[in-house]
């Protein structure tokens, strides 16, 4: 029998992961919320099924996909599930499946930003949490059409001391670049600093991901902010990472070159972005260790700004 896997919050990232573990043969079933409504592309087909076709000029991924759905209030139990909603929102969307996992059930986390992990843990404590930081990178081209825009890395792990899950196998077989992280704290705050760089810088800058790295006046914005945050990195619990930072970055700058942010696609769209996930958790951490990062702050600020106007 396939693995099943459950996916809630099915945008353009979680219909990416849930084409890529149906390519390999896993029973993909997409929970479906009226909240997530926004992230559904338009045009969509009868209740019961999401049909959506995939290319991607970077993997073997193109085809066309019919994945089943059911409701977030349905009562089957969910042994797998894989939430991919925005983080301000990954509380209220486990919690609307809670009656749905058990203490044997498999939930991986892979929103953007910091801080939410520990609420929902706290919030739905039964199931045993995992974290996914990936740097896949995927767009709506139009309704139920989607682009893999740019070839990353999924890289899995726990905080409580889990060993790898069972279903790591599949997951290496179905997912490019997958890998069991036995540092996933100290990934999480690369990852972490990745999204505090790439994320606003675009949004604000209405470019792809690789106009950072091409662009000189870009460029110099992130160079800037790679040096505050290795200052924070090196005061942090992670001072390791800290001459890696700008390496790390311009990696997955090259990496997802041609992708739109995610920050970037919330502004373009009128949504609320995770400015506080990300970049303001990195001020409070800042100020709680006592580090200046005006760059970061303002960043902070001035995506604020923009969203006030943009969702207004």
């Amino acid at each position: 029998m396939s693995e099943p896997w459950h996916i809630l919050g099915a945008g353009a990232l979680g219909s990416l992961y849930a084409a890529f573990l149906a390519s390999a043969g896993a029973n993909v079933t997409i929970v479906e919320r009226n909240a997530d409504r926004q992230d559904k592309p338009a045009g969509n087909t009868a209740p019961g099924t999401r049909k959506f076709s995939v290319s991607s000029p970077v993997a073997e991924l193109q085809r066309e996909f019919c994945i089943n759905t059911s409701r977030a209030d349905d009562r089957s139990e969910i042994k797998r599930l894989l939430v991919v909603t925005k983080s301000y929102d990954a509380v209220a969307a486990v919690s609307s499946v809670r009656h749905r996992l058990t203490d044997t059930s498999d939930v991986v986390l892979m929103s953007n930003g910091s801080g939410y992990q520990q609420e929902v843990a706290q919030t739905v404590s039964k199931p045993r949490y995992f974290y996914c930081l990936s740097t896949e990178g995927a767009n709506w081209r139009c309704a139920n059409a989607l682009l893999h825009a740019g070839s990353g890395t999924s890289r899995l792990g726990s905080t409580d001391q889990h060993g790898a899950p069972d279903w790591l196998p599949l997951w290496q077989h179905a997912i490019p670049g997958t890998r069991w992280e036995e540092d996933i704290e100290g990934a999480l705050w690369m990852k972490l600093i990745i999204n505090a760089v790439i994320n606003p810088i675009t949004a604000l800058a209405g470019t792809q991901n690789g106009e950072l790295n091409s662009d000189p006046v870009l460029s110099a914005k992130v160079a800037s902010l790679c040096k505050e945050l290795s200052v924070l990195t090196l005061a942090s619990a992670h001072p390791q990472l800290a001459g890696t930072v700008e390496r790390e970055v311009r990696k997955v700058i090259a990496g997802t070159a041609s992708n739109r942010s995610s920050m970037l696609q919330d502004i373009a769209a009128g949504r609320p972005t995770e400015i506080e996930f990300i970049n303001g958790y990195i001020s409070a951490e800042a100020k709680r260790l006592g580090v200046a990062t005006p760059c970061n702050d303002a960043l902070a600020s001035d995506i604020a700004a923009l969203e006030a106007e943009t969702t207004g």
